[in-house]
């Protein structure tokens, strides 16, 4: 157990800091749609992770029969990874600076509820589009007590999911770059309403299937809302590309905290419409913020 939430302590500390940091280098070199687009090239490419990773961890862990040789695994990638960021990609600021330790507050996001009616607007609606992401342990509680999934199924799903998150960067960038940040706005929101109907109605592996299928459309829904406030706040003035990306993380890791918590616990209570249901409405006070924006 020390392990393990040890484990979980650095993953949840470096895991977001690493896409803070890709995302203040993207907005070092394209900004409005064109990062937009970037964002869906990323998703697809964390995709790719995400089918991957247990791939290759559970092959490793059918040869030598031992977990540790996984973790092993997963370190070395790590610090391929490192090692290719430190020799292999260019500096994209052109100004580097010292850190400022006073700046590195858990609260510096508020500020951006502080940069005038359309800043504020897109973070609120980041916010609440955020929250409907943090929904993995409410639905590995639906598939495993109402849909009886095993391990092996499990196992399909997750690999389902990996396989979706890839299609949903690529359609993503495609549906930007065609309909513009009004159109695939509400397309993706659309597509979001009828992935969570479907999970809180779903009583078979079809039903999951199709949610699947709505949840690649719907990953387009944030892909303009994020680029235009990251975009707007930089025009403000003083803010720095890297602080804007810390304070867009850090509402994703609000939401983190407190919505596995209020799904699960509305679960238990109320049963498997409840959580999907209270995320709808997330989408839907999300939308209705955007078309504010989006005019």
């Amino acid at each position: 157990m020390a392990a393990n939430w040890m484990d979980r302590l650095f993953a949840g500390a470096c895991f977001p800091a690493a896409f803070t940091i890709i995302n203040a280098m993207l907005s070092d070199v394209v900004l409005g749609e064109g990062l937009a687009k970037c964002a869906g090239e990323i998703a697809a490419a964390g995709g790719m992770a995400v089918v991957l990773g247990p791939v290759m961890a559970a092959k490793l862990m059918e040869i030598t029969g031992n977990p540790k040789y996984c973790c092993l695994l997963a370190s070395g990638v790590s610090l391929l990874m490192a090692s290719y960021v430190a020799f292999g990609v260019d500096e994209t600021l052109r100004d580097v600076k010292p850190i400022d330790w006073k700046a590195c507050n858990p609260f510096s996001f508020l500020e951006l509820f502080r940069r005038g009616r359309k800043i504020s607007t897109l973070a609120l609606a980041t916010l609440l589009e955020r929250s409907v992401r943090d929904m993995h342990d409410v639905k590995m509680i639906v598939l495993k007590s109402n849909l009886g999934f095993d391990t092996t199924k499990i196992v399909k799903y997750m690999f389902g999911s990996g396989i979706q998150v890839v299609a949903a960067g690529i359609v993503g960038k495609k549906l930007v770059g065609r309909l513009g940040p009004r159109a695939s706005t509400l397309v993706g929101n659309t597509a979001s309403l009828a992935n969570l109907g479907t999970w809180a109605y779903a009583s078979s592996s079809f039903a999951i299937a199709w949610a699947l299928i709505f949840d690649t459309i719907a990953g387009v829904r944030s892909l303009s809302a994020n680029a235009t406030l990251t975009t707007l706040a930089i025009s403000s003035g003083d803010l720095g590309r890297g602080e804007i990306a810390s304070m867009i993380s850090q509402l994703a890791n609000l939401t983190k905290i407190f919505c596995p918590y209020v799904y699960t616990l509305l679960f238990s209570r109320y049963g498997q419409k409840a959580p999907f249901l209270f995320a709808s409405i997330s989408i839907c006070l999300s939308h209705s913020l955007l078309r504010q924006v989006f005019k």
